[in-house]
């Protein structure tokens, strides 16, 4: 059975302080030392849980004035997963591309005004991009590559 955005539906409820403004990455080839040094960033004390993840983000933000923002890393399996409450790093272009040598990039991001970004890079090639909102609006080297599953999981009518 395919899934669909409904059966997400619990992550509103469950995690209601993230859901409304967050960029989730999961990147596949580098480990998260080898992430961080690529996207030049610096290891600060280390945070247990999602609500610990958000009210620091969401802290440092207010601390910067937006200037610096806080991402959280972990391991899941093969894939290094990026958590950025309230952040867009991940959809970055410029930032993903040179990051994503060797490596399998894909993010989501939305903000709390429902703008939104899902971005699929492969080796410094950018293969899909599109916001979730206007599917057939889609770029990238190939952007129709995920048609079939973008069809059959409600993003884009035949």
């Amino acid at each position: 059975m395919t899934k669909t955005g409904v059966d997400y539906a619990w992550f509103e409820n469950d995690f209601p302080d993230i859901a409304e403004a967050y960029c989730f990455t999961l990147v596949r080839g580098l480990s998260p030392a080898e992430l961080m040094s690529r996207l030049e960033r610096r290891l600060e004390a280390p945070l247990q849980g999602i609500v610990e993840v958000v009210d620091a983000a969401f802290a440092q933000y207010d601390l910067e004035d937006g200037a610096r923002q806080l991402i959280g890393m972990t391991t899941v399996g093969a894939w290094t997963l990026l958590i950025e409450p309230n952040g867009y790093l991940g959809v970055t272009e410029e930032r993903v591309l040179p990051a994503s040598a060797g490596a399998s990039w894909v993010s989501h991001f939305v903000n709390v005004n429902a703008v939104g970004t899902f971005l699929w890079a492969e080796d410094q090639a950018l293969r899909l991009c599109f916001d979730p909102m206007f599917p057939d609006d889609r770029w990238g080297t190939t952007p129709d590559e995920l048609l079939d599953v973008m069809t059959r999981i409600g993003f884009v009518r035949c």
